[in-house]
């Protein structure tokens, strides 16, 4: 009888966990799908950002874009140009595709968010230092 017990107390723990990880997954990738990573390019900028990253350089969960990272540089530099590259779900070896898609030739400092994904996926350290 205590097997029984415990068995489906095991078993309830794990369909509990399974639905919770469903949950969680169904409204990342909404609200993934829903996120807009900050750019802009002010008539007449003097310097340029390149934001590079994961969603975490999206702003992914944001409300606003101006209010994730990149936005609240832009902000506070208005007349600063900011190329962001962020990519939902990128890994690190991402982000030199990101950067050589940008669009200026040089920047003045480039802003690079990434690792979270990597941590999950568990990418070794050797891939990390490739």
């Amino acid at each position: 009888m205590l097997l029984i017990v415990l068995t489906l107390g095991v078993a309830a723990i794990v369909v509990y966990d399974g639905v919770v990880l469903t949950r969680a997954l169904v409204v990342g990738s909404r609200v993934a799908a829903e996120s807009t990573a900050f750019s802009s390019e002010p008539a007449g900028y003097h310097r340029a950002l390149l934001v590079v990253g994961d969603s975490t350089a999206v702003g992914t969960g944001a409300s606003d874009p101006a209010l994730t990272i990149a936005g609240r540089i832009g902000a506070d530099f208005p007349r600063l140009r900011v190329d962001n590259r962020g990519v939902n779900g990128a890994l690190t070896a991402d982000v030199i595709g990101q950067i050589e898609s940008a669009t200026l030739p040089a920047y003045d400092a480039v802003l690079i968010q990434v690792g979270g994904n990597d941590a999950l996926r568990l990418t070794t350290a050797d891939a990390l230092r490739e």
